[in-house]
């Protein structure tokens, strides 16, 4: 049995016929020489000469490099019969060998290739320039790597505890105490509306990236109308919560071809004091990663 190799795609195999069954089932060894061009369809006079079995004992006959392969995983990998020599007895057949790693290759070569001639076609068309990887965008924080993406508000949060002097305060697990119920408070003292509703802002653009403050901001922000002192201490509270889970964000990473797409949802039954009206959350992912969320009444 003998492999004469034309390319980095194709193998021709010179295989007896009348040996190859018995073959298939032995851990025989095939000497795979690495070079030295013919033509599939024409097999070369290097191809016959091979077939002697002093050279397939003898490796170092051939020059360059060589491998060993067992001959069962060559037919294992057999594609497609190309003819058959009666005179010779020998049987001529292509083999895929193109390793999974050249194939992801080709593939990210292929989408590279595309996304540039698409930037040239969009160049010609408007006055844009080619910036490379999007890193920042908006205040969100976009960190590419090979198999993963990275996205957060790292700096916008800095600001934020900054700006409301809580840089330096003391961090909390909860960014809501569980079971609290705000509601109007009509009887509570009120504090400085316009500082509340740029808080409330500031943290509204937050949930771009930071799912979990969804509830606790979208609660505060249904009285900016007229804020107290309860539903200040709630946002602060928040505030407490974010500086202790500052770096958090969301992460996508590159995951199987099969796609998988699952949700939660939850309400709390008429849980709003003033309206008697429920308050829905929902998440959805795809593949396992979060792709969407909400939390209103």
């Amino acid at each position: 049995m003998v492999v004469d190799a034309f390319g980095t795609d194709e193998v021709i195999v010179a295989a007896d016929i009348e040996a190859a069954a018995e073959d298939v089932t032995t851990p025989a060894v095939a000497v795979v020489p690495m070079t030295g061009l013919s033509s599939p369809s024409t097999p070369s006079s290097n191809t016959h000469a091979a077939s002697s079995p002093s050279i397939t004992n003898s490796p170092q006959s051939y020059e360059g490099p060589v491998r060993f392969r067992s001959i069962a995983d060559i037919y294992a990998n057999i594609e497609e019969v190309v003819g058959i020599d009666e005179e010779e007895g020998e049987v001529m057949m292509v083999i895929s060998e193109e390793p999974t790693c050249y194939q992801e290759a080709a593939i990210e070569a292929c989408c590279t290739e595309k996304i540039n001639k698409f930037k040239q076609q969009m160049m010609t068309e408007f006055e844009m320039s080619d910036l490379g990887l999007l890193s920042y965008y908006l205040g969100i924080e976009v960190e590419q790597q090979k198999n993963r993406i990275l996205l957060r508000q790292l700096a916008y949060a800095k600001k934020i505890l900054s700006q409301f002097k809580m840089a330096d305060c003391n961090v909390i697990k909860h960014p809501m105490e569980p079971k609290t119920q705000l509601h109007k408070d009509l009887e509570g003292t009120p504090v400085d509306t316009t500082e509340y509703r740029r808080i409330i802002g500031c943290l509204r653009y937050l949930l771009h990236t930071r799912s979990d403050l969804s509830y606790s901001v979208g609660m505060t922000s249904r009285y900016m109308e007229r804020p107290t002192i309860m539903h200040h201490k709630v946002v602060k509270q928040i505030l407490r919560y974010l500086k202790g889970i500052i770096y958090f964000g969301l992460a996508y990473i590159k995951g199987p071809q099969e796609i998988g797409i699952f949700g939660y949802s939850d309400s709390d039954l008429a849980g709003d004091l003033d309206g008697r009206k429920s308050t829905s959350g929902m998440t959805f992912y795809f593949n396992e990663r979060l792709v969407s969320w909400n939390s209103q009444k």
